[in-house]
């Protein structure tokens, strides 16, 4: 849960930097806002696998923590401009 955690708290980090951050660099935070909702997908993965209950209140944190990541994750690629190339 934790992991899941960090990697959210990362992702929202990265999504300001992508969005407000230096534009030369949009490309890297946006990047890293990928790899961190990937991070924290898989650890939320892992929580519901290890959990017996899927009323467990960590269960629901820990999906909140993915919905954090995946906003950062909407939010890092708005900010990325299509240079004509595929997406």
């Amino acid at each position: 849960l934790a992991i899941a955690c960090a990697a959210a708290e990362v992702a929202t980090l990265g999504a300001e930097l992508a969005r407000h951050g230096n534009p030369h660099l949009t490309g890297d935070a946006t990047t890293a806002v990928l790899i961190a909702e990937a991070a924290c997908r898989a650890a939320v993965e892992l929580v519901e696998a290890n959990l017996d209950d899927g009323d467990d209140p960590r269960s629901r944190e820990a999906w909140d923590w993915a919905r954090r990541a995946a906003v950062a994750r909407t939010q890092a690629l708005s900010a990325v401009v299509p240079s004509g190339g595929p997406v």
